[in-house]
């Protein structure tokens, strides 16, 4: 499953952003906001709300993540591909 494979027909041009791409932006967007708030002034709240927020996102980039995967899946399998 390579998301730089043209699946489309010759007269179909489809732009596709790689997935691998989307889920870095995302962990870092929330690796950068952790460490802003974590610099900005440091305190154990602050730590904790950096971490739990941290937590949230990188689990919720992973569900997206892993729910576009299994959705590309299916529908190979359903076109007889896969």
């Amino acid at each position: 499953m390579n998301d730089t494979d043209n699946d489309e027909q010759p007269g179909e041009r489809k732009l596709r952003i790689p997935l691998a791409l989307v889920a870095l932006v995302l962990y870092s967007g929330a690796l950068v906001r952790f460490l802003t708030g974590f610099l900005s002034g440091f305190s154990v709240g602050k730590l904790m709300e950096g971490l739990v927020g941290l937590a949230i996102e990188t689990g919720l980039t992973t569900a997206l993540v892993l729910a576009v995967v299994l959705y590309r899946r299916r529908r190979q399998r359903r076109e007889g591909r896969g």
